[in-house]
Order: C-alpha cells, then structure tokens, then sequence
C-alpha cells in the first residue's frame, strides 16, 4: 500500500464456474478524484481495469 494506492491479493471461489479465472493475482485500487480506479495484473483474465463511479 502507498498514499495512493491499496494493493491487494485476489483469488477467485473454488466453486465459481468454469469460464472464471480462480488463481491469485494483485489488484490496485487508486483514487481518481471523486471515482476509483481498478487494476488487475491477471494476465489470464486479460488485466482488467475499470473506473468505478459512487452512485447517490
């Protein structure tokens, strides 16, 4: 973890199905003013990222 940024390990549920990725990898959540940005570095799941938005 930074200022910035949470680092984190993810692994996904024994029991999700098939099509889903299950082997540990790192996440960062930063912020980016009022949103946060998502990052994945699973080069299997295609290192996804995503903004997320807070909906009032």
């Amino acid at each position: 973890m930074t200022k910035t940024e949470l680092v984190a390990a993810s692994v996904g549920a024994g029991t999700n199905d098939g099509g889903c990725n299950s082997a540990k990898t790192t996440v960062h959540l930063k912020p980016v003013g009022d949103d946060l940005q998502y990052r994945s570095e699973s080069e299997e799941s295609g290192r996804p990222q995503a903004r997320m938005v807070r909906v009032r």
